[in-house]
């Protein structure tokens, strides 16, 4: 019966299940005790968000290795050269810790 109502509920609604798509037998004195929908979010561009998880990744690969830029290109296997230049492109503070 479950099988059933997830069907039915999936086959009526437009994206994500609401109570309004379940049969009225399992949505009868429930409407009241709906919430909202949540909101969508906010469109990001996808530029802005690969450079966030870069710097994410490169931040978390330096405080893993003490700073170490060296261990932390290996890790992230890239070369010195192009950590340092993303650190500086993303506005990661270089500090102390080693080569």
């Amino acid at each position: 019966e479950l099988q059933e109502v997830i069907s039915e509920a999936c086959a009526t609604a437009d994206g994500q299940v609401r109570l309004g798509d379940l049969p009225f037998r399992f949505r009868a004195g429930r409407e009241a005790q709906e919430f909202p929908p949540p909101l969508p979010p906010r469109p990001t561009p996808l530029d802005e968000t690969l450079e966030g998880i870069e710097k994410e990744l490169i931040v978390s690969a330096l405080e893993r290795n003490g700073y170490n830029k060296t261990k932390a290109a290996e890790m992230l296997q890239v070369n010195r050269a192009r950590l340092y230049r993303r650190m500086q492109q993303l506005g990661i503070e270089d500090r102390e810790g080693g080569e």
